[in-house]
């Protein structure tokens, strides 16, 4: 999701093999055009369990849902 500059994913978590961590992910992409290296993560934030949702921003705030709980997120 492309929000103020930045892209936003959020990632991890693999139900079948047990792997439940899951991360929100801010990336600049024009701090190293062409790649998509850890230099370009501008912060991440650990959420709980598994996650297949795209997070939506609104008001400078990020919401990401995983499977037990919704977050609210600042995006700065």
């Amino acid at each position: 999701m492309l929000h103020d500059g930045s892209v936003f994913v959020a990632v991890g978590g693999d139900w079948f093999w047990g792997k439940n961590e899951t991360w929100l992910h801010r990336v600049n992409p024009d701090a190293n055009p062409g790649t998509t290296t850890q230099t370009n993560r501008v912060w991440f934030y650990a959420l709980g369990r598994h996650t297949m949702s795209t997070p939506v921003a609104a008001n400078g705030t990020l919401y990401v849902e995983t499977m037990t709980q919704l977050y609210a997120i600042q995006a700065k």
